[in-house]
């Protein structure tokens, strides 16, 4: 799958532990910084507290790779972001966390 998300998100309570956004191709590091200080100040990312810096920028100058079947288009920029949320640990305390305690409580 391209695209993978959390059915249980919820805007109001989950926060962004982490955000890795990536770009590759033409794209100038002051775009970049430009693009990841609007999110900070607009209310679509909600960061937690104890994390102060929350983004990583990475630049790769190198072109996208095509594989031409992938249905696609050539494109000479690419921006990914990879984001580590609080609401992991509902999947893992209902599955992982319930096994466990089940497991122990023989």
């Amino acid at each position: 799958h391209m695209f993978t998300k959390y059915l249980d998100w919820d805007a109001q309570t989950d926060r962004y532990m982490g955000i890795s956004v990536i770009y590759r191709g033409h794209c100038s590091p002051k775009a970049a910084n430009g693009a990841v200080q609007s999110l900070k100040s607009s209310d679509k990312v909600q960061l937690v507290d104890w994390c102060p810096t929350g983004f990583k920028i990475s630049m790769i100058d190198r072109m996208p790779s095509f594989l031409g079947d992938d249905g696609l288009k050539p494109t000479d920029r690419q921006c990914v972001m990879v984001g580590n949320n609080t609401a992991v640990a509902r999947p893992f305390s209902r599955n992982i966390a319930h096994k466990y305690d089940l497991m122990y409580s023989q």
